[in-house]
């Protein structure tokens, strides 16, 4: 359960399941991190998201470093999982403000710079 005061990272995502349509208000902080952020990612699937303000590569979001093999997001307006996107075909373009399953051959630490 995620509460009112429970820390978000940029690297946290969330899919809320509902019935029907709802709008749900997401304050965003008008500062941003400071340093770098990191989380560790366990083998297999993981949900997470990645920090910025536009729509980037998949490999520029997600490096080959950390291992990972499929990315797979979920198109809310169709209800439906997105095509994957495999390490191998990283050029594809991700959105910063969904969530993504990403599949890792081993745990990892997921680093990225600070936005």
């Amino acid at each position: 359960r995620v509460f009112e005061d429970t820390p978000v990272s940029p690297l946290d995502a969330f899919w809320i399941y509902a019935d029907n349509p709802v709008d749900v208000p997401l304050p965003i902080s008008s500062q941003a991190p400071e340093g770098n952020l990191s989380r560790p990612l366990a083998g297999g699937w993981n949900l997470v998201s990645f920090p910025g303000v536009a729509s980037s590569p998949a490999g520029e979001a997600f490096p080959k470093e950390l291992d990972w093999e499929y990315l797979l997001g979920f198109d809310a307006k169709d209800q439906k999982n997105t095509d994957p996107i495999e390490r191998n075909d990283a050029s594809q373009m991700i959105d910063p403000r969904s969530g993504y399953w990403i599949y890792l051959s081993r745990p990892g630490m997921y680093y990225t710079p600070a936005i």
